[in-house]
C-alpha cells in the first residue's frame, strides 16, 4: 500500500551470527557510531531489526534508513477496519488458542525441539512458542503456559489495535454493519 523501498541488500549469515553473540546494548552503541540517523528511527528494543540495520550498514556503506524510501503510491485504495468489542476480541483469542492446543501445538514444539532447533533462534521466540519455554523445562505446567499464551496474545492484539488507529486512512466501522461498508465503497468508487 506504501510502496516502501527498502534497502537491496541480501542476509549476510556470518555477519549476523556474529552480531547475534553481541548482547543488545553493544549491538545499539555499534548502530550509533556506525548509523545514526537509523539509530534515531528504528525500534532499539528490537534485535532483529538493529541486527538487519547493521548489516545493511556494513554491507552496503550506506545508511539502513535513507535507503528505505516510500514511494508514491502504486494504487488508490479503501481501507476499512473493523471495529469489534475487546470483550469479544479476548474470547475469539482464548477460543484460537485452546484450539491450537488441540490441533497439537505442543506435539509441534516437541518435534521442533527434537530437531535440534534451539529456543534462541529468531523463529522459536515468536508468539505462540517461546510461552512454552518453561513448560518444556518442566518449570511450569502446561495451564500455566496456555494463559501465558493467551495473555501474550491479548497484548499483541491491543497493540496491533493502537498500530492501526494511527492510520489515519482506514476508515473505521463496527464489525456487522455492512451498510456502512457498502456505503464507504460506493463513495470510493465514485
Amino acid at each position: 500500500m506504501d510502496n516502501w523501498s527498502i534497502p537491496k541488500v541480501l542476509p549476510n549469515k556470518k555477519l549476523r551470527l556474529e552480531l547475534e553473540n553481541k548482547p543488545l546494548e553493544e549491538l545499539v552503541e555499534l548502530l550509533k557510531k556506525q548509523d545514526s540517523k537509523s539509530a534515531e528511527i528504528i525500534d532499539l528494543q528490537n534485535p532483529r531489526r538493529v541486527i538487519r540495520a547493521l548489516e545493511v550498514v556494513k554491507e552496503s556503506g550506506r545508511s539502513f534508513v535513507e535507503q528505505r524510501k516510500k514511494e508514491k503510491p502504486l494504487f488508490d485504495i479503501l481501507q476499512i477496519g473493523l471495529i469489534r468489542p475487546r470483550a469479544e476480541i479476548y474470547k475469539r483469542i482464548d477460543d484460537r488458542v485452546e484450539q491450537m492446543i488441540k490441533l497439537g501445538l505442543i506435539d509441534e514444539i516437541k518435534q521442533l525441539l527434537a530437531k535440534d532447533y534451539d529456543w534462541e533462534l529468531p523463529s522459536m521466540s515468536g508468539l505462540g512458542y517461546r510461552q512454552f519455554k518453561d513448560y518444556m523445562a518442566g518449570k511450569q505446567s502446561l495451564e500455566e503456559a496456555i494463559e501465558i499464551l493467551k495473555r501474550d496474545t491479548r497484548h499483541y492484539a491491543k497493540r496491533q489495535q493502537t498500530w492501526f488507529k494511527r492510520d489515519e486512512r482506514i476508515k473505521w466501522i463496527n464489525f456487522g454493519m455492512a451498510d456502512k461498508a457498502e456505503e464507504l465503497i460506493k463513495i470510493f468508487l465514485l
